[in-house]
């Protein structure tokens, strides 16, 4: 009964406090719990004010003023870039949530990938300059791949012993307020974030009720728990949209909690990458960001498939463009997608779409990888995977320059196939002499 009149006190404190004003969004209902469908809760969310009796100076690398300023309205922001020195490797199509790397019906598989680079990394980082490794993720993903990769693989930690300290021969750490400000990982030569922290909705909802609750302008709130996709043309967080994340980041629809979301989630992972202090590094340093999720105070170098990555596939071979090549002609089943397709900037548009939206991505893509490089992307894709591909010379009947198509199947089905996909062009055996003339290429709408 005690405990009942404190938080009842409470609740009708915040009331008083607010009952000037039209409206309050402190206050609210819990949602409906599974394992309790008959209660209803009351939430009351508080914020203590800062005393403002005297100036404050606040240094913080991931100072957010939409935050800031609800704290201290008149507050003057003062941004100081310091680029990190360091090679910077993002991968552009998995997110690597928890739920992907531990409850996914294929989460073991996953899991490979991920011990799969740690290794190759702490193999290169003590073949270049005897450098260490250093592992970031959350505690449920470190105890998944602790597990995963057998005890002799890995050493528990003090503080958790169903959590590693050591992995494959890496440091590892967790997520949280024990990574903030420590100095242990200066010399370390590489940094691996695997995955993201990402608060919940509900507890991320309880931070924008509290802060945010009395401003005056409405809280957006989710529906069904559920934070939504970033358009990531109106995000200025990855500087290359080519290159760049397949998909844009999970947002709460409400501007406000969206920056109290990346205080939890972007900011934990450059808080991690800092622990190597890439301002002034005293040696090579790297970082290799297994996730999706931009952040907006890391210029990255190379973006990468984590398949590709994490099968020691280097260079073009895990490229963007390469993985967006592979991604047009592999289904989820791991067989071909189509049966075939044309590797000039015409073809790659018409026939692959959803990975070569424009000309000028598809164009890109002939011109970044090597010569003659779609033709050998696409070979070198299907003998990955054993299947069968022919080259073919398209050439369009009504004149232009020939050029490369890519059939998936043996020589003797070739040509039909080839005739069957591409009935405008005249088609022979072998490889194109000369290279594609864009505006020549195409002589039948929807080819």
């Amino acid at each position: 009964m005690a405990d009942r009149a404190r938080i009842q006190a409470k609740i009708f404190r915040l009331l008083a406090a607010t009952a000037d004003q039209d409206t309050t969004e402190r206050l609210s209902l819990a949602k409906f719990s599974q394992d309790h469908p008959d209660r209803v809760t009351f939430k009351a969310h508080f914020l203590d004010d800062l005393p403002q009796t005297s100036p404050w100076l606040l240094l913080d690398a991931d100072l957010d003023s939409t935050i800031t300023k609800q704290f201290f309205p008149n507050a003057e922001v003062v941004t100081l870039h310091a680029k990190p020195t360091a090679e910077i490797i993002q991968v552009r199509n998995r997110t690597l949530s928890d739920t992907w790397l531990t409850y996914h019906e294929k989460a073991e598989r996953h899991q490979d990938l991920v011990l799969n680079i740690i290794k190759r990394e702490v193999a290169l980082a003590a073949s270049s300059d005897n450098g260490r490794v250093l592992v970031v993720g959350t505690r449920k993903v470190l105890k998944a791949l602790f597990e995963r990769a057998g005890g002799k693989n890995g050493v528990a930690s003090k503080d958790d012993p169903l959590i590693p300290s050591q992995l494959h021969g890496a440091d590892v750490r967790w997520y949280g307020a024990k990574m903030l400000g420590i100095n242990d990982y200066k010399e370390h030569a590489t940094v691996i974030l695997v995955g993201r922290m990402q608060l919940n909705v509900s507890a991320l909802e309880d931070q924008l009720k509290a802060m945010f609750g009395d401003s005056g302008e409405p809280l957006v709130l989710t529906e069904e728990n559920k934070l939504v996709e970033e358009d990531l043309g109106s995000t200025a967080l990855s500087e290359s949209r080519e290159n760049g994340p397949t998909r844009g980041p999970q947002v709460h629809p409400d501007e406000r909690g969206t920056a109290l979301l990346r205080q939890n989630r972007e900011a934990a992972s450059e808080q991690a990458i800092a622990r190597l202090r890439l301002v002034f590094p005293n040696r090579a340093k790297r970082v290799v960001v297994l996730s999706n999720v931009p952040l907006p105070n890391l210029p990255v170098d190379t973006y990468v498939e984590l398949e590709a990555f994490a099968g020691g596939r280097f260079g073009h071979r895990a490229s963007s463009d390469f993985g967006r090549l592979e991604t047009a002609i592999v289904a989820e089943d791991g067989k071909p997608r189509r049966k075939g397709l044309r590797t000039s900037p015409q073809g790659l548009l018409k026939e692959a779409p959803r990975e070569f939206p424009t000309f000028d991505r598809a164009k890109g893509v002939t011109t970044k990888l090597p010569k003659g490089g779609v033709t050998e992307a696409l070979i070198q894709i299907a003998s990955d995977r054993n299947w069968d591909a022919t080259v073919v010379v398209l050439t369009a009947k009504r004149g232009g320059r020939p050029h490369d198509a890519v059939v998936f199947s043996s020589p003797d089905q070739a040509l039909d196939i080839a005739r069957e996909l591409w009935p405008g062009f005249k088609v022979a055996m072998g490889r194109a002499l000369t290279s594609t003339t864009p505006d020549q290429d195409e002589v039948i709408e929807g080819a």
